[in-house]
C-alpha cells in the first residue's frame, strides 16, 4: 500500500506561468531534465533536504523491493497510475520520451505493473503506436 492511496497529485514538470523560472524552455532545459531524470533512475542523485545530503536508491531496487521514497514525480511514473494531461507529446519534450522508454524496458523485464494513460487530440497514427508501446 502506497502512503498516497487515493491522493491526487498534480505535477506540472515543465512549469508554471505564475513560478517563470519554473518553466522548461528549449533543448538546453530538456536536456538538463533528462541528465537529472537519468542521475535520478540510475541512484546516483544528491539533494539536500534540511541541511543533510540525501541519496536516492536506483530504480530497479525501488521496483524489486515495491519500496518507493515518492521523493520526486519521477518514482510516480514507476509506482502508481499516472494521467498524462495538456502536453502535445511532441517529440521535442525529450525527457518524457526518454522516462517512457526507460519506464518500457523495466516494463518488459516484468518490474512495472502500473499504467500511464494519456489525454492527448489530434494523435498521429505513429505517435499512436509508440504510445500504446509505452504501455
Amino acid at each position: 500500500m502506497t502512503p498516497f492511496r487515493g491522493t491526487k497529485l498534480l505535477w506540472n514538470i515543465h512549469g508554471e506561468i505564475d513560478h517563470p523560472k519554473s518553466i522548461m524552455l528549449g533543448l538546453d532545459h530538456y536536456c538538463g531534465s533528462i541528465s537529472k531524470i537519468g542521475s535520478y533512475v540510475k541512484g546516483s542523485y544528491k539533494y539536500s533536504a534540511k541541511g543533510k545530503k540525501q541519496e536516492v536508491l536506483p530504480m530497479i531496487d525501488k521496483l524489486k523491493a515495491g519500496e518507493f521514497c515518492h521523493t520526486s514525480w519521477i518514482d510516480l511514473f514507476f509506482s502508481s497510475n499516472v494521467h498524462i494531461i495538456g502536453f502535445s507529446l511532441d517529440y521535442s519534450e525529450t525527457d518524457i520520451w526518454w522516462l517512457l522508454n526507460k519506464r518500457a524496458r523495466l516494463a518488459a523485464d516484468g518490474l512495472v505493473n502500473n499504467k500511464i494513460i494519456f489525454y492527448t487530440e489530434n494523435i498521429t497514427e505513429e505517435m499512436y503506436g509508440l504510445l500504446k508501446g509505452h504501455q
